[in-house]
């Protein structure tokens, strides 16, 4: 197995993804799945896997 390494620093994220950023669009994936009607955004998210 190759071993993955990732970099947790606060550069290393980008800002939509800490914060009251992260926050706020976790609390919308939570109201939907709780509400039925979840909408999510991918284009939030895609930072995340770069």
């Amino acid at each position: 197995m190759i071993q993955l390494t990732r970099e947790r620093t606060a550069a290393a994220i980008p800002p939509g993804l800490r914060g009251q950023a992260r926050v706020k669009n976790e609390h919308a994936l939570l109201k939907g799945k709780r509400d039925g009607k979840i909408e999510f955004d991918p284009k939030k998210w895609k930072a995340a896997k770069e």
